[in-house]
């Protein structure tokens, strides 16, 4: 299995998506990214609670997280989340296989 298709399995957990959401996925960074700006545009927009409880999760660096709010336009914000959130997914990937081995 790919690491983006693996971080797309990590980030539907996470994000307690259903399993039909981020299907149809081709295994590179930009379509992971683009199924799922929506998806945080929608839980910005109707359910933050349940957004902060998965960045949680997920561990996404409180410092990014903060800048990322800051920093941003409105219609920007999902967009850095994609990315703080696939990139700290990545990099659990990335642990786990260094040290499964």
């Amino acid at each position: 299995m790919s690491d983006i298709v693996e971080a797309a399995s990590l980030i539907k957990k996470d994000l307690g998506l259903d399993p039909s959401e981020l299907s149809g996925l081709k295994a590179s960074y930009a379509s992971l990214k683009q199924m799922l700006v929506p998806i945080l545009n929608y839980l910005l927009d109707n359910d933050m609670p349940r957004l902060l409880h998965a960045l949680y999760r997920i561990d996404v660096d409180e410092e990014g997280l903060k800048r990322v709010l800051s920093a941003h336009a409105p219609g920007e914000i999902a967009d850095a989340l994609a990315d703080l959130i696939i990139k700290r997914q990545l990099k659990k990937i990335e642990i786990r296989k260094k040290y499964s081995s």
